[in-house]
C-alpha cells in the first residue's frame, strides 16, 4: 500500500462518520486523528484554525446547527507523504447537502 493510500484509508472512519455526520463519533476521530498542533488550512471566512477541537468548534458545530441533518460527500480525496519520516498531508473537495434552517456564514434563503 502506498503512504497516499494508507493516509487514506486512515481517514476513511471520520469520511464515513460525515457521511450522515455523526457529531460525538466526528469530534471523536477528530481528536484520534488530528494533532493538537496541527493546523487546518481552511476557506475564507474561517482561514487557519489549529487542532481538532478548534477546527470542530469554529467549522462543523455552527454547520451543523444552520443543517442538523448534514450530509457530507466526498468527490476528490488526495493524499501523499509531505517528506521521508513526517505523517504526510491530505487534501478534500466536498459536498455538503440538506435543509438549511438557521443562518451559517449567509443567512438562509428560501425557494
Amino acid at each position: 500500500m502506498t503512504n497516499g493510500a494508507h493516509n487514506k484509508a486512515i481517514l476513511e472512519p471520520l469520511l464515513r462518520a460525515m457521511q450522515d455526520f455523526e457529531a460525538p463519533q466526528v469530534q471523536s476521530l477528530l481528536q484520534e486523528l488530528m494533532a493538537h498542533d496541527a493546523v487546518a488550512h481552511m476557506c475564507l471566512p474561517f482561514n487557519d484554525v489549529t487542532g481538532p477541537t478548534a477546527l470542530y468548534e469554529t467549522c462543523y458545530q455552527p454547520l451543523l446547527r444552520a443543517m442538523p441533518d448534514l450530509e457530507r460527500r466526498d468527490f476528490i480525496i488526495l493524499a501523499s507523504p509531505l517528506q521521508k519520516g513526517m505523517n504526510g498531508w491530505g487534501a478534500q473537495a466536498i459536498m455538503l447537502a440538506r435543509l438549511w434552517l438557521l443562518g451559517w456564514i449567509y443567512p438562509p434563503q428560501g425557494i
